[in-house]
């Protein structure tokens, strides 16, 4: 059984990225995911956008060595949507590598 079994997800702009991630993810564990996405082209371009001088240069910003992964969102979401988050309410979750800590 999945940490999500019998739940249902709508993710926007699910063609890549962030939102594609986390549709892969609320999938494997179990929920039905409506993925709606409006231009794919357009997500696909952001991330090309993108270019590796800049990445490189805000490796170094983050504490935790590496940018983040779609995945990294991704399994922050399914926690906040399975049980295993039922105690939570109005907390700010930064998944940003440590960025916010320094």
């Amino acid at each position: 059984m999945g940490m999500l079994d019998d739940r249902v997800a709508i993710v926007t702009a699910a063609g890549g990225g962030i939102a594609g991630a986390i549709a892969r993810r609320f999938a494997a564990e179990g929920a039905s995911v409506c993925c709606v996405d409006i231009n794919k082209e357009t997500v696909n371009q952001t991330v090309t956008d993108i270019k590796e001088q800049v990445r490189e240069q805000m490796v170094p910003l983050h504490p935790i060595g590496r940018l983040g992964k779609p995945e990294d969102i991704a399994n922050t979401a399914v926690f906040f949507a399975s049980e295993q988050s039922s105690f939570m309410t109005g907390s700010d979750v930064f998944v940003d590598g440590g960025f916010t800590a320094i």
